[in-house]
């Protein structure tokens, strides 16, 4: 299964490491963050110039790298037949899920969620985990991959 990550840069190494985790049970993962993801790389880029710091919503689209990185996210995110949020997470990866909900794609909420710390829109997530659930999350996975290699062995060659 292709599954798109989307958190912050904050999360940086968790996601890497989530991300690793993912590809070994078999599925197909882009990490925003990676090394060698044109996305990263452009918002290293754009984050290190002192325009960022001068941008708007309006004026920052505008920008030739920032519409680069969206439309690198974007290829992803359409690409991927699963959405899976990792807290903490700003406005992006927020708006990433929301818009695979819509596409009627899974989006999964994975993180550490303190006690009163919760918005009612999380209610959109098909599966919600904490921190403390990962084996339980990882299993989840490794059933859905299962599940996938199941039906592709099932699928007649053309």
């Amino acid at each position: 299964m292709q599954i798109y990550l989307a958190s912050s840069l904050r999360a940086m190494d968790a996601v890497r490491e989530l991300g690793k985790t993912l590809r070994a049970v078999g599925h197909s993962v882009y990490v925003f963050c990676d090394q060698n993801e044109p996305a990263h790389a452009a918002s290293i880029f754009v984050r290190k110039g002192s325009a960022e710091k001068e941008f708007t919503p309006q004026t920052a689209v505008r920008n030739p790298l920032v519409s680069n990185i969206f439309g690198f996210n974007m290829a992803e995110l359409n690409k991927a037949q699963c959405v899976l949020l990792v807290l903490p997470a700003g406005k992006s990866a927020h708006l990433e899920a929301g818009y695979a909900k819509g596409q009627g794609k899974p989006v999964v909420l994975y993180g550490k969620m303190p006690v009163g710390e919760w918005d009612a829109m999380y209610g959109m997530f098909d599966h919600i985990f904490n921190i403390d659930e990962t084996e339980m999350m990882m299993d989840w996975f490794r059933r859905l991959r299962e599940a996938e290699v199941q039906r592709n062995a099932a699928t007649p060659c053309a």
